[in-house]
C-alpha cells in the first residue's frame, strides 16, 4: 500500500491578486472573454494573505514543473503556485466556467480576425515569490522550455501550432539545445507576448491557461541538467509557493 505524503504550501508574499480557479486593444478578443468580464476571480470573502495549506494524497506527482505537467492532481496543485496568461474563472451565477485573463489584461486579442495572431498584454506589477518581476520574456522563455526533447511530459498544443508541425522539434528543440530564448512564432515588445500560428486556433486561449505558459525567468533557470529543481520548486507567481516538499516521502 503506497504510504500517505503531506506536502505543505506557504503563502508566498507578493503585491498581486491570484485566481483562485482552474492562470486590450483593437481586433477580437476570444469569445467567452466578452461573457466573463476580466480576471483573475474575485477574492472570497473573510479570506486573509499567509498561512500554510497542507495537501494529503496518496501518490507523490511525477512533475511540478510547470512545462511538463498535463496530470489533474498535478495541475489543481500547480494552479495554487503559478500563473498562466489565461485561466477559467467560475461564474457563481450561472455555474459555467469562463475563460478570462489571469497574467494577462484579458483572454486574448485575435488581431487581425483570423484566429492565426493572438496578442496578450501582462497585468501591472506581476510578481515572482521573489519578489522580481515577471516579463512577457519570461512567459516566452516558458514556451521556449516546452519545446525541450527532455520537458515533453506537458502538453503539445502550442508547439505544435506555433511551427504548424506535428513534430515540432524539427523547427526548433528549446534553449537547451542552441536554440534562442523565445521559440519560432512568439515576439515580444515590452509586456506584450504575441503568438503568430502556422493555421487559424481561435481556442488559443484556452490552450494558454495550460502551464506552457507559466513565466520561468531565464537568467535563473539551473538548466537542464538540473530542470527536476522545477519539480520541487517551481517559481511561483502566487497565491503559494513550496514551503517544504521532500520527493517519495512516505
Amino acid at each position: 500500500m503506497t504510504a500517505h505524503r503531506v506536502l505543505r504550501w506557504a503563502a508566498a508574499g507578493i503585491a498581486v491578486l491570484v485566481a483562485a480557479t482552474g492562470c486590450t486593444g483593437g481586433g477580437r478578443r476570444a469569445e467567452p472573454a466578452r461573457s466573463a468580464g476580466s480576471g483573475p476571480a474575485e477574492p472570497v470573502p473573510g479570506a486573509k494573505r499567509g498561512g500554510t495549506l497542507t495537501i494529503l494524497q496518496q501518490d507523490d506527482f511525477d512533475h511540478l514543473d510547470p512545462q511538463r505537467q498535463y496530470v489533474t492532481h498535478a495541475n489543481a496543485v500547480d494552479q495554487l503556485m503559478v500563473r498562466t496568461l489565461t485561466m477559467l474563472k467560475n461564474d457563481p451565477r450561472t455555474g459555467r466556467q469562463l475563460l478570462v485573463g489571469d497574467l494577462a489584461t484579458d483572454a486574448g486579442t485575435d488581431v487581425h480576425h483570423d484566429g492565426r495572431t493572438w496578442r496578450y498584454t501582462l497585468r501591472d506589477g506581476l510578481r515572482y515569490a521573489d519578489g522580481s518581476a515577471v516579463t512577457a520574456a519570461d512567459v516566452a522563455y516558458g514556451v521556449a522550455r516546452s519545446f525541450t526533447p527532455q520537458l515533453a511530459d506537458g502538453p503539445h498544443y502550442i508547439q505544435q501550432w506555433l511551427t504548424g508541425a506535428v513534430d515540432y522539434r524539427s523547427h526548433y528543440r528549446g534553449p537547451y539545445h542552441g536554440g534562442g530564448r523565445i521559440p519560432p512564432g512568439v515576439t515580444v515588445s515590452g509586456r506584450t507576448i504575441t503568438f503568430h500560428l502556422a493555421a487559424p486556433h481561435p481556442d488559443f486561449g484556452y490552450a494558454a491557461s495550460l502551464g506552457t505558459t507559466a513565466p520561468i525567468p531565464a537568467g535563473t533557470d539551473p538548466g537542464l541538467a538540473h530542470a527536476d529543481r522545477y519539480d520541487t520548486a517551481p517559481p511561483a507567481t502566487g497565491p503559494y509557493r513550496v514551503s517544504k516538499y521532500q520527493r517519495g516521502c512516505g
